[in-house]
Order: structure tokens, then sequence, then C-alpha cells
């Protein structure tokens, strides 16, 4: 739908068919969420169905009446950066024990059942790293 006709409405139907046709375009989204003041106290309804049919997840609360999108898009975003650190850490920590266990293979000679238990892996992980060590990951 062009832009033109978007404007057309003068409802928050027109801030939700925004978010719609511009959400996998951040740029302009941000633009379009910068520049109008009505995102700023977007109904709640208007807010679950940007979330409905985008899967955005932008955070607000049931008391809310009003959702200050731009509030709930940075929210969201320091959400996902903390996600992405930890998942961040999470494959490091997991590459390193990799980089352990053939480190031990090679230099002792050990097994991976040996290097492992030197290494305090639990059984549970073990087949998580016996296939990131043959996936070569």
């Amino acid at each position: 739908m062009p832009d033109k006709e978007i404007d057309k409405f003068q409802t928050s139907l027109r801030e939700v068919f925004y978010f719609i046709k511009y959400s996998k375009n951040l740029r302009i989204l941000s633009e379009k969420l910068t520049s109008s003041p009505r995102y700023h106290n977007l109904e709640k309804q208007a807010v679950m169905v940007i979330n409905a049919v985008t899967g955005a997840k932008l955070p607000f609360t049931e008391k809310e009446e009003t959702v200050d999108m731009c509030k709930a898009i940075n929210d969201l975003r320091r959400q996902e950066r903390r996600k992405g650190r930890r998942e961040g850490r999470r494959e490091g920590r997991e590459k390193n024990t990799v980089q352990f266990i053939t480190n031990l293979m090679q230099n002792t000679g050990w097994s991976t059942e040996q290097a492992m238990n030197a290494l305090g892996i639990s059984e549970s992980e073990r087949t998580h790293y016996l296939n990131m060590l043959t996936s070569g990951k």
C-alpha cells in the first residue's frame, strides 16, 4: 500500500500500517517513529496488532492504556543486545572448550573422553561437544 493511501487513515491504523510496511527496513521505520508524535502514545491494542503481525515483541504492561513506541523499540533493542551478548559469551565458551579438548588430545595423546574428564565436562554436555568436534565448529 503506498504511503499516500496509508496517510488517509486518521486512526492508529495508520501507524500500524506504517510499522508493518517498514518493519523490515529499520532506517525508514526509525524515521517514521521519530517523525510522528502519534507513536509516542499509541493505543495498546494497536501495539498488540503490530506484535501479532510482525512478531516484533514490543514490550508493554497490561496496565498501560498507551505505549510510547520509541521507548518500546529502545527497550526491545536493549533486550536484544543483552540476549546477543549472552549468546556470544556462550558461543565463545563453547569454542574455547572445544579448543581445550582438541589441545589436550593433541598434546597428551588422550582420547576425547579422557580430555573431557580432565576438563570436568558433564555427561549431559558431552554429546554437544562431540557434535561440535566432529562438525569442526
